[in-house]
């Protein structure tokens, strides 16, 4: 029998997984983790885990893979799994139409739901992998236009011209989509800092980040909102999370736990991707057919496409429990409600000079 040694916040694994052909462990600290790791096959962890050579020095013989559910893996050390002859998986692109929703929602918050609001406006898109090009692909389709800055991806695919770094002094505003490196060729650690805020030919008037914490050196985006380089901040990752700076905390107009991939489809095609890669390794069948999601009846939205969404998204209502408690972050991140992906939601009675924008968004509008 395999056996699967499995964090105890990841989802639906019952669904997808052949019980009784393979076993699963569950762990909810790292006394429990150390306690049965010998027993497992492989370990499926989430961000919270971190696994590198001061972590795990040692690895028990058993263990043959270790995969994450996630789509960054910036808390894995994967070359010290590969010097220990173990398998790595994460889930690649699991929760970008998560991250692009939620960027798509900050975007028409700060600068409003009719379509010639956002019109000629200019997004900075740094970072144009899978969570990248989507969230470029949805403010596309709002009529935003995107400048998309990714130099190693133009290495890896000679098809893909990035824009200069300079070219986004000229965007309305940006939006961070690279993952947290500190060596190589193109580090991102603190890639958003003091140079992205200069000699810039209008204020920047939204940043967003939802990549991870690191990538944007907070005190710099301080610095630049004091000066008026920067008019608006929403953070969903932080420098040193779980803690928060009081100071990026306040500043930021809009403030969430690390949610931003959070929807019941992020989370499920997370788990199944690792659960198809851990099947074809280790050799056990996997449920392929997609389960039944928890979606709303229709949302009826005559008082607009602002209000439908504040209602919707739960990045509103944390943003107020964040601040209310700053030491919840964790507890809110794990307890935040599956929200459903906006494909999967009706409007009815939208106001009609909202329809386009709602449309951009996947909304299905009913009368």
């Amino acid at each position: 029998m395999i056996t699967l040694l499995c964090e105890n916040q990841i989802p639906w694994l019952k669904h997808l997984l052949p019980f009784p052909e393979v076993q699963v462990l569950s762990f909810w600290d790292d006394a429990s983790l150390r306690e049965q790791l010998p027993l497992a096959d492989a370990l499926l962890i989430r961000t919270v885990t971190r696994i590198d050579r001061l972590s795990f020095p040692a690895f028990p013989e058993r263990l043959k893979a270790v995969a994450t559910a996630t789509a960054g893996f910036d808390h894995v050390d994967a070359d010290w799994l590969r010097r220990n002859g173990i398998r790595f998986f994460h889930a690649p692109g699991c929760n970008a139409r998560s991250v692009a929703e939620y960027v798509a929602t900050a975007v028409v918050s700060r600068f409003g739901t009719a379509s010639d609001a956002l019109a000629g406006l200019k997004a900075g898109i740094i970072g144009y992998g899978e969570t990248g090009s989507q969230s470029a692909a949805i403010l596309r389709q709002l009529g935003i236009a995107c400048i998309c800055y990714d130099p190693p991806k133009s290495e890896r695919e000679p098809a893909f011209a990035s824009a200069a770094f300079e070219e986004l002094r000229d965007a309305d505003f940006i939006t961070l989509h690279v993952p947290l490196t500190s060596g190589g060729p193109h580090p991102t650690r603190h890639l958003a800092g003091p140079g992205l805020f200069l000699n810039r030919t209008k204020p920047l008037r939204l940043l967003i980040n939802a990549a991870r914490g690191g990538v944007l050196d907070e005190a710099a985006a301080l610095s630049a909102l004091q000066t008026g380089s920067l008019e608006t901040l929403v953070l969903d990752v932080w420098e040193n999370e779980p803690t928060l700076s009081p100071q990026s905390l306040e500043a930021a107009a809009l403030a969430t736990p690390h949610i931003a991939g959070y929807s019941q489809q992020a989370k499920y095609n997370a788990s199944r991707i690792i659960c198809e890669s851990l099947s074809g390794f280790l050799g056990f069948r996997f449920n392929s057919s997609p389960p039944a999601f928890d979606i709303p009846e229709p949302v009826r939205a005559e008082a607009g496409l602002a209000d439908a969404l504040r209602r919707l998204h739960p990045a509103f209502r944390l943003d107020q429990s964040l601040r209310t408690n700053p030491s919840s972050f964790s507890a809110l991140r794990n307890e935040a409600a599956d929200r459903c992906g906006f494909a999967y939601i009706a409007l009815s009675g939208l106001p009609e000079h909202e329809h386009q924008t709602a449309k951009a968004l996947g909304f299905t509008l009913l009368p």
